[in-house]
């Protein structure tokens, strides 16, 4: 294997690993409020939209540090394409339409955390050394 490829089978695993500990703290989450209250469909909802946009910028950093020159606009468009389907699902699957303001605060939300990612990786350049002399273990 290849030194790109250690790095993004490590990269990969640091996303599985950290990916899992947030599902289970959020099915723990869920669990309780379950238990003090039933969900309906539209919180179901919202906590599932936010779930994903957590996972998917969890994603964006931990390919971050690996591929700083990757092109976060891709991301940024496949995150909001696959947020945009879930959302058109619940409408058209569950009839919820509550939750339609909350798109537009997820959109603001992601292009934030795009410029986020850009100043971060901006910074990568400058204080760490280049892609091509980081050694993974």
């Amino acid at each position: 294997m290849s030194s790109l490829e250690k790095c993004l089978f490590s990269s990969l695993a640091n996303f599985l690993i950290g990916s899992f500990i947030f599902l289970e703290l959020s099915c723990r989450s869920c669990l309780y409020i379950l238990e003090i209250n039933p969900l309906s469909v539209a919180l179901f909802a919202i906590i599932f939209s936010h779930s994903e946009g957590c996972l998917f910028t969890l994603l964006i950093v931990s390919f971050a540090s690996v591929l700083p020159t990757f092109s976060f606009r891709s991301f940024i468009v496949s995150g909001l394409t696959f947020s945009s389907l879930i959302h058109f699902e619940f409408i058209f699957v569950y009839g919820v339409r509550k939750c339609s303001s909350f798109i537009l605060l997820q959109v603001a939300d992601q292009f934030s955390q795009y410029h986020l990612l850009k100043r971060l990786s901006f910074l990568h350049f400058i204080f760490l050394p280049p892609l091509s002399k980081i050694r993974c273990p």
